[in-house]
């Protein structure tokens, strides 16, 4: 089974690193990229095979999509027609390009097994939440692939594909607001006078453990926000003003942004 990558951008490369670190076999493993420097970089890196044209990627068994939205609408008809033009078809394609629906890829592989997947940024240290849906073509050893593929890289759950929006935004953009809301309280720290990279890794540190309470306990996070505001203490000062300026309905504005945005590039 030969696995084609079109793309080596950061999620491409995520994906196939933790293929490796899973134990896919890195001869198995081809890309392209218009960037050379990427491939180059990729295959020292990882010891997979670069490939010379998108050509060649259509001529794996399975086919990884990694590019740019953008891209792919500019050169759908363009990959149709070289799909049409092979002596043989790949048997799966797989997609993690933001935003395009099923029904928008089965226009270009048609009546074939697709599976529309997303992912997160945290792949990069193999701890990404990723969610899939296939279409009516894909069967359990189809789904048992994917599951596979990107169990590598964290969790992965099935999600409707009604849903697939919401679920972008949550696990796909949300990892930049905690990167904002990280440095924020660095940030905060250092006016209390600790240092920018002291003050970032508490920070980092404090979520993530906060994040584990979460993952860790049958309790609610409200109620564990309460375990930590003691009456009158300094804990239920910082949830107040947290509420007055508007925390909560900032991440809803936040969350419906990504999913309008979405929508728009889904078509």
């Amino acid at each position: 089974m030969k696995y084609g990558f079109l793309g080596a951008g950061n999620m491409g490369s995520a994906i196939i690193k933790g293929m490796l670190k899973g134990g896919f076999d890195s001869k198995k493993i081809f890309v392209y990229d218009l960037s050379k420097s990427k491939l180059d970089l990729l295959s020292d890196e990882c010891g997979i095979k670069k490939l010379k044209s998108e050509e060649e990627v259509f001529e794996c068994d399975i086919v990884v999509i990694a590019i740019k939205p953008t891209i792919l609408d500019e050169n759908k008809m363009k990959i149709k027609e070289m799909i049409s033009k092979l002596p043989k078809n790949p048997k799966f394609f797989i997609s993690i390009v933001v935003g395009k629906s099923l029904h928008y890829l089965s226009e270009i592989f048609e009546k074939t097994p697709i599976a529309r997947v997303m992912t997160n940024v945290n792949a990069m240290t193999g701890s990404a939440t990723t969610g899939y849906c296939l279409n009516e073509y894909a069967t359990k050893e189809e789904e048992k692939l994917v599951t596979d593929i990107f169990s590598t890289l964290g969790i992965i759950t099935p999600v409707e594909e009604n849903s697939f929006s919401v679920f972008s935004a949550i696990a796909g953009s949300s990892p930049a607001f905690c990167y904002m809301f990280i440095d924020a309280l660095a940030r905060a720290a250092v006016r209390g006078g600790i240092p920018k990279p002291l003050a970032t890794k508490i920070a980092a540190h404090t979520v993530f453990g906060s994040a584990n309470m979460v993952l860790s306990s049958d309790k609610h996070p409200m109620e564990l926000c309460d375990m930590v505001c003691s009456p009158a203490g300094t804990t239920i000062q910082g949830v107040c003003s947290l509420q007055k300026d508007g925390f909560e309905a900032s991440i809803h504005n936040a969350i419906k942004a990504v999913m309008q945005r979405d929508c728009e590039i889904g078509g």
